[in-house]
């Protein structure tokens, strides 16, 4: 493997992560919601610190990956979509902190 490639499937990696950390948002805020649980949704907020640390890390990987290895085509793609999508899940996790309620 390549540094390139082996960048490509730290970055893959790290998408992953997140959304599995995002989804978890996702599922604690509508039972907090659901079930009136203001000790869940403080969890929700501050583990947003941690989901919005790991977005600026994967948005900083990306440049490293467009400065260092000049990627072309599907490389290329994959590293501007994953920008794209990581912001996505950004968004929907700061949608999640209902930081009034708690």
């Amino acid at each position: 493997m390549t540094q390139l490639e082996i960048e490509l499937q730290q970055l893959k990696d790290e998408v992953k992560n997140m959304w599995g950390m995002v989804r978890g948002q996702l599922l604690k805020a509508l039972s907090s919601l659901l079930n009136f649980d203001r000790d869940l949704a403080r969890e929700v907020v501050v583990m947003e610190k941690r989901i919005n640390a790991t977005e600026l890390k994967i948005d900083r990987d990306c440049e490293n990956i467009f400065a260092l290895y000049s990627p072309v085509a599907i490389d290329l793609r994959f590293s501007g979509s994953a920008r794209g999508v990581v912001f996505g899940f950004y968004c929907g996790c700061d949608r999640c902190a209902v930081r009034d309620w708690c």
